[in-house]
């Protein structure tokens, strides 16, 4: 592996990597170390506009992740946390982009969740970055054997999902 530091190339053997929030420090044999920034989110990429008209595809997104506290935890009086798997389904059938994307198709949900979860995930962890949903522990998965997060919204992210329901 090969490492830039100062503008000059140094060979390095070993590496390890640990990710703390928005910075992503690699650690290389000593005495060398690179620090690389990753770019934080900011709260005005939930309300982000093309051309001042509407609103941006990932704003949306994020839009309709904080909805779906109000919709569907507190509209059905359910457990504050929830699963990604849920929470994506609830995207496929109630975000107007992937809504009108397989509108008229016979692909099925478990394949339109994989096609999307890039982006879900992503979108997620911004929410996450803003501190708006945490990991609020683990559960069992529904179909195999194994433990998988579960996610919650803060009490800032309850608040920001009412103060939205109440703007919309």
């Amino acid at each position: 592996m090969i490492v830039r530091r100062n503008f000059e190339i140094i060979p390095v053997s070993h590496y390890s990597i640990d990710i703390l929030d928005s910075i992503e420090v690699v650690f290389y044999d000593a005495p060398y170390r690179a620090i690389r920034m990753k770019k934080t989110p900011a709260i005005n990429t939930i309300f982000e506009k093309v051309k001042y008209k509407e609103y941006e595809e990932n704003a949306l997104l994020k839009q309709d992740i904080l909805s779906y506290y109000y919709q569907v935890i507190k509209g059905e009086k359910v457990d504050n946390l929830f699963r990604f798997r849920d929470l994506a389904m609830w995207l496929m059938k109630n975000n107007l982009e992937f809504f009108n994307y397989y509108k008229g198709s016979h692909v099925k949900y478990r394949n339109r969740i994989e096609n999307r979860k890039y982006r879900i995930v992503n979108a997620l962890r911004d929410l996450m970055t803003l501190g708006l949903i945490r990991i609020g522990g683990t559960g069992k998965a529904r179909k195999v054997n194994t433990d998988i997060d579960m996610y919650e919204y803060t009490k800032g992210g309850q608040l920001k999902c009412m103060a939205n329901q109440g703007f919309g």
